[in-house]
C-alpha cells in the first residue's frame, strides 16, 4: 500500500494516475507526446508523465525515490531521411534545394555550426553558474540564451558579455574556448547531436523550412519516425529496462 499523504498534490494525482503502470517521468509535454506515440502499445504497463520542466522533474524524482548523455528528445527526431520526408511532403518545393536524404543532412550539419556560438554562450553560462555555486553555495542566476536566440557571433557576444559583466574581448575569449570544444563535434551529424540541443535545431527548421507551425511539424515527424527505426537507446531504455525489469 502506497503511502501518500506526505506528497505535494501533482505527486499524490500522478501515482493515482498511473495505477499499477510504471511511472517514467519527462521533461515536458512534448516529450510525453513522442513516447506515449512510440510505444502506444505499451500504455497498460507504463506511462510517461510531463512534469512541466526540468526543475520539477528533478524535484519530483527527489520525492518518489525518498519514498523507495544523449539529447534532448527532438534530436531523435531530426534524423535526415524522415525529416526530409516530412518536409518535401508538405513543400514539395524544397526537393529543388534539398534533393536528398544526404543534402537533408548536410543542411541539418550547417544548422548545427550556426548555432555554434549560442551553444557556446550557453556551456559559458553553465560553467559560471557552477563556479559560483562551488565557491558560494548559489548560482550566478544566468539564463541560457532562448531557443530562438539571435544565432550572429557579434551579438550573441555582445549579450554574453553583459550577463556575464565582462568585456567583449574576455567574453569572446571565453566563447571561443568553447567553440573549439563544440567544433570538434560538428563533423557528421551524430556528434553534432551529442552537443546541440534538438529544441533549437528543430526551430530554425520550422523557421526557415516547414514554416506551417511548429506543433504541426513536431506531431509529423513523431509520426514518420515510427516507420523507421526508433533509436536503441529509447528501446533499450523503455523496452528492455523499464518494462523488462518489470515484468520479472
Amino acid at each position: 500500500m502506497r503511502t501518500i499523504s506526505s506528497l505535494p498534490p501533482e505527486l499524490t494525482r500522478l501515482l493515482f494516475d498511473a495505477g499499477t503502470r510504471i511511472i517514467v517521468l519527462v521533461e515536458g509535454d512534448d516529450d510525453r507526446y513522442v513516447l506515449r506515440e512510440w510505444f502506444s502499445g505499451s500504455l497498460s504497463e507504463v506511462e510517461f508523465y510531463d512534469c512541466g520542466g526540468i526543475s520539477n522533474l528533478n524535484k519530483w524524482l527527489e520525492d518518489l525515490l525518498s519514498l523507495g548523455t544523449r539529447y534532448a528528445l527532438e534530436n531523435y527526431l531530426l534524423e535526415p531521411q524522415p525529416l526530409w520526408e516530412v518536409l518535401t511532403m508538405r513543400h514539395p518545393a524544397i526537393r529543388a534545394g534539398l534533393p536528398d536524404k544526404q543534402a537533408m543532412e548536410t543542411r541539418l550539419i550547417e544548422i548545427c555550426r550556426m548555432l555554434k556560438s549560442v551553444t557556446a554562450a550557453n556551456l559559458a553560462y553553465f560553467d559560471e553558474n557552477k563556479a559560483q555555486y562551488q565557491s558560494s553555495g548559489q548560482t550566478a542566476k544566468l539564463e541560457y540564451l532562448s531557443v530562438g536566440h539571435h544565432h550572429d557571433r557579434q551579438v550573441v557576444i555582445q549579450q554574453a558579455a553583459k550577463q556575464l559583466k565582462c568585456s567583449e574581448d574576455e567574453c569572446e575569449r571565453r566563447i571561443a574556448e568553447r567553440e573549439e570544444i563544440i567544433n570538434r563535434h560538428l563533423a557528421n551529424l551524430n556528434l553534432s547531436h551529442q552537443v546541440i540541443d534538438g529544441k533549437r535545431i528543430l526551430h530554425w527548421i520550422n523557421h526557415d523550412l516547414f514554416i506551417t507551425g511548429r506543433d504541426y511539424l513536431f506531431r509529423l515527424l513523431s509520426d514518420r519516425a515510427k516507420l523507421h527505426d526508433l533509436p536503441d537507446d529509447v528501446v533499450k531504455i523503455v523496452k528492455d529496462r523499464i518494462l523488462s525489469s518489470a515484468r520479472t
